[in-house]
C-alpha cells in the first residue's frame, strides 16, 4: 500500500469520503490524486503524491484552488 493509499484509508476510517474527480469549483475543474470531504465538517482535504509529481506544480494548483474557493465565497477550509 502506498503512502497516498494509506492516508486515504485513514481519512475514510475517520468519516471522510472521496469527492468527485475532477473536482468542480465554479466553472473550473481541478484534478488532484485525491480530494476528500466530510459530511459533518467543511474541511476539504487535497492529497497529492509528491514522489511522482512536481511539487511546484502542486503548489500552483493549490493556489489556484484556493483562489477559486475565494471567488465562489466557499466556507470550506483547505
Amino acid at each position: 500500500m502506498t503512502p497516498l493509499e494509506t492516508a486515504i484509508a485513514l481519512l475514510k476510517a475517520h468519516g471522510y469520503r472521496e469527492a468527485s474527480h475532477p473536482l468542480p469549483i465554479g466553472s473550473a475543474n481541478f484534478s488532484f490524486d485525491a480530494v476528500l470531504t466530510a459530511d459533518r465538517s467543511l474541511d476539504l482535504i487535497v492529497l497529492s503524491d509528491t514522489t511522482i509529481g512536481n511539487e511546484e506544480r502542486f503548489r500552483r494548483q493549490i493556489l489556484a484552488l484556493s483562489r477559486a474557493l475565494d471567488v465562489i465565497r466557499s466556507r470550506r477550509t483547505l
